[in-house]
Protein backbone atom coordinates (compact mmCIF):
# COMPACT_ATOMS: atom_id res chain seq x y z
CA UNK A 1 0.00 0.00 0.00
CA UNK A 2 1.43 3.33 -1.07
CA UNK A 3 2.00 6.15 1.34
CA UNK A 4 0.49 9.61 0.58
CA UNK A 5 3.74 10.60 -1.17
CA UNK A 6 4.43 7.47 -3.14
CA UNK A 7 6.36 7.54 -6.44
CA UNK A 8 3.34 6.56 -8.50
CA UNK A 9 1.18 9.39 -7.24
CA UNK A 10 4.12 11.76 -7.53
CA UNK A 11 4.61 10.82 -11.16
CA UNK A 12 0.89 11.24 -11.86
CA UNK A 13 0.88 14.70 -10.31
CA UNK A 14 4.02 15.56 -12.24
CA UNK A 15 2.49 14.55 -15.56
CA UNK A 16 -0.64 16.60 -14.83
CA UNK A 17 1.58 19.65 -14.27
CA UNK A 18 3.54 18.81 -17.42
CA UNK A 19 0.30 18.76 -19.37
CA UNK A 20 -0.71 22.16 -18.03
CA UNK A 21 2.67 23.67 -18.88
CA UNK A 22 2.57 22.07 -22.34
CA UNK A 23 -0.76 23.79 -22.96
CA UNK A 24 0.76 27.11 -21.92
CA UNK A 25 3.67 26.57 -24.30
CA UNK A 26 1.31 25.67 -27.12
CA UNK A 27 -0.61 28.91 -26.60
CA UNK A 28 2.66 30.83 -26.88
CA UNK A 29 3.57 29.30 -30.26
CA UNK A 30 3.01 31.73 -33.16
CA UNK A 31 0.08 31.12 -35.47
CA UNK A 32 -2.16 29.16 -33.08
CA UNK A 33 -4.31 32.14 -32.07
CA UNK A 34 -6.49 33.53 -34.86
CA UNK A 35 -5.39 37.14 -35.54
CA UNK A 36 -8.17 39.75 -35.38
CA UNK A 37 -9.29 41.90 -38.28
CA UNK A 38 -7.81 45.36 -37.85
CA UNK A 39 -8.60 48.63 -39.60
CA UNK A 40 -5.18 50.24 -39.92
CA UNK A 41 -6.64 53.64 -40.73
CA UNK A 42 -8.43 53.93 -37.36
CA UNK A 43 -5.82 52.10 -35.29
CA UNK A 44 -4.45 54.06 -32.32
CA UNK A 45 -0.96 53.65 -30.88
CA UNK A 46 -2.28 52.06 -27.69
CA UNK A 47 -4.29 49.55 -29.69
CA UNK A 48 -1.28 48.78 -31.88
CA UNK A 49 0.93 48.15 -28.85
CA UNK A 50 -1.70 45.95 -27.20
CA UNK A 51 -2.02 43.86 -30.36
CA UNK A 52 1.76 43.63 -30.70
CA UNK A 53 2.13 42.31 -27.14
CA UNK A 54 -0.28 39.54 -28.06
CA UNK A 55 0.67 38.69 -31.64
CA UNK A 56 4.27 39.78 -32.29
CA UNK A 57 6.19 36.64 -33.38
CA UNK A 58 9.33 37.63 -31.45
CA UNK A 59 7.33 37.99 -28.26
CA UNK A 60 5.58 34.67 -28.79
CA UNK A 61 8.93 32.95 -29.30
CA UNK A 62 10.35 34.56 -26.16
CA UNK A 63 7.28 33.52 -24.14
CA UNK A 64 7.64 29.95 -25.39
CA UNK A 65 11.27 29.92 -24.24
CA UNK A 66 10.22 31.18 -20.82
CA UNK A 67 7.59 28.45 -20.58
CA UNK A 68 10.14 25.80 -21.55
CA UNK A 69 12.61 27.13 -19.00
CA UNK A 70 9.87 27.07 -16.36
CA UNK A 71 9.17 23.46 -17.29
CA UNK A 72 12.85 22.64 -16.77
CA UNK A 73 12.77 24.24 -13.31
CA UNK A 74 9.67 22.27 -12.39
CA UNK A 75 11.19 19.05 -13.70
CA UNK A 76 14.28 19.45 -11.49
CA UNK A 77 12.02 20.01 -8.48
CA UNK A 78 10.10 16.83 -9.25
CA UNK A 79 13.33 14.87 -9.63
CA UNK A 80 14.71 16.10 -6.32
CA UNK A 81 11.42 15.23 -4.65
CA UNK A 82 11.25 11.73 -6.13
CA UNK A 83 14.84 10.69 -5.32
CA UNK A 84 14.51 10.49 -1.51
CA UNK A 85 11.04 8.89 -1.66
CA UNK A 86 11.92 5.99 -3.97
CA UNK A 87 14.32 4.13 -1.68
CA UNK A 88 11.88 3.94 1.25
CA UNK A 89 8.88 2.42 -0.57
CA UNK A 90 7.70 -1.17 0.19
CA UNK A 91 6.99 -1.54 -3.51
CA UNK A 92 10.70 -2.29 -4.09
CA UNK A 93 10.69 -5.30 -1.77
CA UNK A 94 10.55 -7.64 -4.77
CA UNK A 95 14.19 -6.76 -5.49
CA UNK A 96 16.94 -8.86 -4.00
CA UNK A 97 18.70 -7.42 -1.01
CA UNK A 98 21.87 -6.64 -2.95
CA UNK A 99 19.93 -5.01 -5.79
CA UNK A 100 17.91 -2.95 -3.35
CA UNK A 101 21.06 -1.85 -1.57
CA UNK A 102 22.73 -0.96 -4.89
CA UNK A 103 19.71 1.11 -5.95
CA UNK A 104 19.61 2.98 -2.66
CA UNK A 105 23.36 3.56 -2.82
CA UNK A 106 23.25 4.96 -6.34
CA UNK A 107 20.41 7.33 -5.46
CA UNK A 108 22.11 8.44 -2.25
CA UNK A 109 25.35 9.04 -4.14
CA UNK A 110 23.53 11.21 -6.66
CA UNK A 111 22.24 13.32 -3.80
CA UNK A 112 25.62 13.49 -2.09
CA UNK A 113 27.33 14.51 -5.32
CA UNK A 114 24.82 17.32 -5.68
CA UNK A 115 23.96 16.55 -9.32
CA UNK A 116 20.29 17.28 -8.75
CA UNK A 117 21.03 20.57 -6.99
CA UNK A 118 23.35 21.69 -9.78
CA UNK A 119 20.75 20.85 -12.42
CA UNK A 120 18.13 22.76 -10.46
CA UNK A 121 20.43 25.79 -10.19
CA UNK A 122 21.20 25.70 -13.91
CA UNK A 123 17.49 25.48 -14.66
CA UNK A 124 16.77 28.49 -12.44
CA UNK A 125 19.53 30.51 -14.09
CA UNK A 126 18.25 29.59 -17.55
CA UNK A 127 14.73 30.59 -16.49
CA UNK A 128 15.99 33.97 -15.23
CA UNK A 129 17.84 34.56 -18.52
CA UNK A 130 14.71 33.67 -20.49
CA UNK A 131 12.64 36.15 -18.48
CA UNK A 132 15.21 38.93 -19.04
CA UNK A 133 15.29 38.11 -22.75
CA UNK A 134 11.49 38.34 -22.83
CA UNK A 135 11.62 41.82 -21.26
CA UNK A 136 14.25 42.90 -23.81
CA UNK A 137 12.23 41.58 -26.75
CA UNK A 138 9.10 43.31 -25.46
CA UNK A 139 10.96 46.64 -25.34
CA UNK A 140 12.21 46.06 -28.90
CA UNK A 141 8.71 45.29 -30.15
CA UNK A 142 7.32 48.42 -28.48
CA UNK A 143 10.04 50.52 -30.12
CA UNK A 144 9.45 48.95 -33.56
CA UNK A 145 5.68 49.40 -33.40
CA UNK A 146 5.96 52.97 -32.15
CA UNK A 147 8.42 53.89 -34.91
CA UNK A 148 6.26 52.25 -37.59
CA UNK A 149 3.13 53.97 -36.27
CA UNK A 150 4.58 57.48 -36.32
CA UNK A 151 6.24 56.91 -39.71
CA UNK A 152 2.82 56.00 -41.07
CA UNK A 153 1.25 59.05 -39.42
CA UNK A 154 3.90 61.32 -40.98
CA UNK A 155 3.30 59.92 -44.46
CA UNK A 156 -0.46 60.21 -44.08
CA UNK A 157 -0.06 63.88 -43.20
CA UNK A 158 1.84 64.36 -46.47
CA UNK A 159 -1.01 63.04 -48.62
CA UNK A 160 -3.22 66.16 -48.31
CA UNK A 161 -0.24 68.32 -49.24
CA UNK A 162 0.32 66.28 -52.38
CA UNK A 163 -3.37 66.42 -53.22
CA UNK A 164 -3.37 70.20 -52.83
CA UNK A 165 -0.37 70.39 -55.16
CA UNK A 166 -2.25 68.37 -57.79
CA UNK A 167 -5.29 70.64 -57.47
CA UNK A 168 -3.12 73.73 -57.87
CA UNK A 169 -1.38 72.23 -60.90
CA UNK A 170 -4.78 71.47 -62.46
CA UNK A 171 -5.84 75.09 -62.04
CA UNK A 172 -2.61 76.33 -63.56
CA UNK A 173 -2.96 73.97 -66.52
CA UNK A 174 -6.56 75.07 -67.08
CA UNK A 175 -5.49 78.72 -67.00
CA UNK A 176 -2.65 78.19 -69.46
CA UNK A 177 -4.95 76.20 -71.73
CA UNK A 178 -7.47 79.05 -71.85
CA UNK A 179 -4.75 81.63 -72.50
CA UNK A 180 -3.24 79.48 -75.24
CA UNK A 181 -6.61 78.94 -76.93
CA UNK A 182 -7.27 82.68 -76.92
CA UNK A 183 -3.81 83.41 -78.33
CA UNK A 184 -2.61 85.39 -75.35
CA UNK A 185 0.39 83.11 -74.79
CA UNK A 186 2.49 80.62 -76.69
CA UNK A 187 2.79 76.84 -76.24
CA UNK A 188 5.71 76.83 -73.80
CA UNK A 189 3.79 77.94 -70.66
CA UNK A 190 1.09 75.35 -71.40
CA UNK A 191 3.65 72.59 -71.71
CA UNK A 192 5.27 73.68 -68.45
CA UNK A 193 1.89 73.60 -66.70
CA UNK A 194 1.21 70.13 -68.06
CA UNK A 195 4.62 68.92 -66.88
CA UNK A 196 4.01 70.42 -63.43
CA UNK A 197 0.68 68.61 -63.25
CA UNK A 198 2.27 65.30 -64.23
CA UNK A 199 4.98 65.78 -61.61
CA UNK A 200 2.42 66.61 -58.90
CA UNK A 201 0.40 63.52 -59.76
CA UNK A 202 3.53 61.37 -59.68
CA UNK A 203 4.47 62.67 -56.22
CA UNK A 204 0.95 61.95 -55.00
CA UNK A 205 1.15 58.37 -56.27
CA UNK A 206 4.54 57.90 -54.63
CA UNK A 207 3.22 59.20 -51.32
CA UNK A 208 0.17 56.94 -51.51
CA UNK A 209 2.42 53.98 -52.23
CA UNK A 210 4.66 54.90 -49.28
CA UNK A 211 1.58 55.06 -47.03
CA UNK A 212 0.57 51.58 -48.13
CA UNK A 213 4.05 50.23 -47.47
CA UNK A 214 4.08 51.92 -44.06
CA UNK A 215 0.76 50.26 -43.23
CA UNK A 216 2.20 46.87 -44.14
CA UNK A 217 5.29 47.60 -42.03
CA UNK A 218 3.10 48.46 -39.05
CA UNK A 219 1.13 45.23 -39.48
CA UNK A 220 4.38 43.28 -39.70
CA UNK A 221 5.73 44.88 -36.52
CA UNK A 222 2.47 44.10 -34.71
CA UNK A 223 2.50 40.51 -35.96
CA UNK A 224 -0.74 40.61 -37.93
CA UNK A 225 -1.13 39.11 -41.42
CA UNK A 226 -0.57 41.49 -44.31
CA UNK A 227 -3.79 42.50 -45.98
CA UNK A 228 -3.98 41.80 -49.73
Amino acid sequence: MCRPLCPRRGREAAWVSVGILAMLIALAIPGLAAPPAVDVETLTLDQALALAREHAPKLQDARAKVALAQLDVQATRWWQWLIPSVTAQPGYDFLAGQERAALALSLDLSKLLGAGAREAERARIHFAHAERALATVEAEVVAEVTKAYFSLAELRATVPVREAAVAQALKLQALQTIRFEHGSTDLAPLLEAQAALAGARLELLRTQQAVRLAELELLRAIGLPLAP
